[in-house]
């Protein structure tokens, strides 16, 4: 009897493994180009020291968080201040670029997305890498995050 369980679990996964790697359908590179426009649109609102662009990443019906560098924000509000005061920073202090390198998209669905992000903030003189991983949901606006966490590594200077 043992032995017939290999041989039934192999049997369905080569009948059902097809079925589930075939989850995201056509639409998946859809989902997958909607979502990096999504964040390339994040990246550009930072790049032009913009608040109000970099907060329509986020989805401002429901309760939306920012997990950043120690900070923990939480609700659409609390998050666009935030990214307002980020803004005012690079325009007092200097130009500020966010390089993005690699996004990878994973589909949870037709309606729900993982992308992680790779990237450089870059304010002149200094260089930090950086990853933003980003859950994110299909809104009637287009892909909102419903969480976001960056993180950025520290240089030793």
């Amino acid at each position: 009897m043992w032995r017939t369980y290999p041989t039934v679990s192999a049997i369905l996964g080569l009948l059902l493994l097809p079925r589930c790697s075939s989850a995201q359908g056509p639409g998946g590179a859809v989902v997958t180009r909607d979502v990096e426009r999504a964040v390339r649109a994040y990246a550009a609102g930072y790049d032009a020291s913009d608040g109000a662009a970099m907060a329509r990443f986020l989805d401002s019906t429901g309760v939306a968080t920012l997990a950043e560098d120690g900070l923990l924000l939480r609700g659409w509000s609390a998050i666009r201040a935030h990214f307002d005061s980020v803004a005012e920073n690079a325009r007092l202090y200097g130009d500020m670029r966010l390089q993005v390198t690699a996004i990878d998209v994973t589909s949870l669905g037709p309606d729900y997305a993982v992308a992680v992000v790779i990237c450089r903030r870059i304010m002149k003189p200094s260089e930090w890498p950086c990853v933003i991983t980003a859950v994110l949901r299909r809104t009637s606006r287009g892909w909102r995050a419903v969480t976001m966490h960056q993180s950025t590594v520290p240089t030793v200077e």
